[in-house]
């Protein structure tokens, strides 16, 4: 029988397929790691199924395993849900019916302890017949560097937007040319900045999805935004996305490990120089937005608790910051399916001393973490949404309005939550 896998439009990824038999294929996922040749990153792939509708069909994934902070590293296993549209994936996803595999229709197989047998995920399921009888399977449901720049034209083209409340400016480029964009919601009271940056990981499509409902909800409350005015970068790894990386650039560089380096990756640059110069006002809060893989939890965690302090004066602060990412964590879970959980900042535990400018990186597994550190004098979080069973939601997976709402509480959160 004829049918084809391709994976040739934005954002699709896969390293091969082969057919093994009629109607069953290996998919080699593609990976992607550092300059070094270590953190491969094996998680997002996209590809269509060409030719198949109506028929069922067998896929196993291969080629799984990853290093993360130079350690073995899985983000595959038996919560591992594709999800599956009709119709090619150069498709905006407006609109798209996006269906999660069912768990009946997976079978795990994970690395025998030895490693002589790799990890394997099994797939069968009938695929929809969609427009030129054509379907799209990804990790996730998809959000490409093209879906990001149509939602910019879409909130700066509004014809109701409110005057001078909403501006956009490009902040740099990418390293392959790739515009870096700033989204401004002004408050009319604003004393300071806050920044929000989102998608520094390319496969981490449901934090552009937050981002939208982020700009939506500011954009919709007058009481809201007035306090601040928020700086937001919708996507940083904008090549990234647009080739479908897992973690990195096209040079290379992960964005979150660049941060402390004296002259990182353009898209860290850009946003960093803006901050530093006061864009916006005084800064006074920044957040890093990631979504986790499938098998992980979500939470809510400081990043720069002790960064350029002595242990006196980071254990000074650290009670005080503590409860500032307590109090959004909460204020996040009663407006969206986050779990609530905190973790604390774990650079002192880590090293047993503050991460020092300038002070020898030990090269081993710590060394990437501390350089995702921001080193700003204000406080400074990540978010982790979850992309697998929500224990909120009775272990259902979330939908695509479940991330678009996570971004809304997330404003309401951030604007309720530092003035306290």
């Amino acid at each position: 029988m004829t049918g084809n896998i391709s994976w040739d439009f934005e954002g699709g990824k896969l390293d091969g397929a082969r057919e093994v038999a009629p109607d069953h294929w290996e998919l080699a996922i593609s990976g992607d790691g550092d300059e070094a040749g270590r953190n491969r990153s094996a998680i997002w792939f996209a590809c269509q199924l060409d030719g198949m509708g109506g028929r069922q069909v067998t896929l196993d994934f291969v080629a799984l395993e990853a290093e993360y902070n130079l350690r073995p590293a899985n983000a595959w296993g038996p919560d591992t849900l594709p999800v599956l549209a009709p119709g090619p994936g150069s498709l905006a996803p407006e609109g798209r019916a996006w269906l999660r595999l069912r768990r009946d229709e997976i079978e795990w197989t994970p690395a025998s302890d030895d490693r002589t047998q790799r990890s394997l995920l099994r797939t069968r399921f009938m695929v929809p017949e969609g427009e030129r009888n054509t379907a799209t399977l990804a990790y996730i449901e998809p959000y490409t560097y093209a879906d990001h720049r149509r939602f910019v034209q879409r909130v700066t083209q509004r014809q109701n937007a409110p005057s001078g409340i909403l501006s956009h400016r490009v902040l740099g480029h990418s390293p392959e040319g790739r515009e870096i964009d700033l989204l401004t919601v002004r408050g009319e009271q604003s004393h300071g900045s806050a920044w929000v940056v989102f998608r520094q990981h390319p496969w981490e499509t449901y934090s552009s999805y937050a981002a939208e409902g982020f700009v939506e909800r500011l954009l919709a409350d007058e009481a809201l935004r007035a306090e601040y005015t928020w700086q937001l970068v919708p996507m940083v790894n904008v090549d990234g996305c647009f080739h479908g990386h897992t973690r990195h650039n096209t040079r290379g560089k992960d964005p979150n490990r660049e941060w402390c380096l004296v002259k990182p990756t353009p898209e860290v640059a850009c946003i960093r120089e803006a901050i530093r110069a006061g864009e916006g006002g005084q800064p006074l809060f920044f957040l890093d937005v990631h979504n986790n893989n499938q098998q992980t939890v979500d939470y809510l965690q400081a990043t720069n608790l002790s960064f350029g302090k002595s242990r006196e004066a980071a254990q000074a602060v650290g009670a005080r910051y503590e409860a500032l990412i307590a109090r959004l964590a909460a204020l996040l879970a009663q407006r969206s399916h986050f779990s609530g959980t905190t973790r604390p900042s774990p650079w002192e535990e880590r090293t047993g001393a503050p991460g020092v400018p300038g002070a020898p990186e030990r090269e081993d597994a710590l060394t990437p973490l501390m350089r995702s550190r921001k080193p700003f004098q204000f406080p400074s979080a990540l978010l982790e949404m979850r992309t697998g069973p929500l224990p909120t939601r009775g272990g259902a997976y979330g939908t695509l309005a479940d991330q678009r709402q996570l971004g809304a509480g997330l404003a309401e959160a951030l604007a309720l939550g530092l003035g306290e």
